[in-house]
């Protein structure tokens, strides 16, 4: 995460300490990616469905604070991590704010490059050697 042997390194996150003072597409910090999770720390808050006053209340009331996490890019460093927890009411809009949305299928296709190549892709045929 950002944190790097105990110092903090803004190649990392994107908080209020890299003054790009907006969110960026997600991506975009790589070195700060955990297990290919990117942006858990840093450039928006990620809503939870936890209720902030009862964690283990996943279908909270509509009024009540839902879970923030990880800090956003008007945060300082102290707040980017994805274990950091805070608080907001479900209605209130900000710039600063955002959530993952993740799905899932059969079959799992990464989408990461290897050798030019998508994992998922089948292996390149054997070339045949002259005699």
């Amino acid at each position: 995460m950002p944190l790097r042997g105990g110092e903090w390194d803004p190649r990392r996150a994107n908080t209020y300490e890299n003054g790009l003072r907006r969110a960026t597409a997600v991506g975009m910090y790589p070195r700060g990616a955990l297990r290919g999770a990117m942006d858990m720390a840093g450039n928006l808050w990620e809503w939870c469905l936890n209720e902030n006053q009862t964690p283990g209340k996943t279908k909270p009331k509509r009024t009540n604070h839902r879970v923030v996490r990880g800090g956003s890019w008007n945060n300082n460093q102290d707040n980017a991590r994805a274990a950091y927890r805070n608080n907001n009411a479900p209605d209130n809009l900000n710039n600063n704010q955002g959530f993952w949305l993740l799905c899932s299928s059969h079959t799992f296709v990464s989408l990461q490059r290897r050798r030019g190549r998508l994992v998922s892709d089948p292996p390149a045929p054997a070339r045949a050697h002259p005699p």
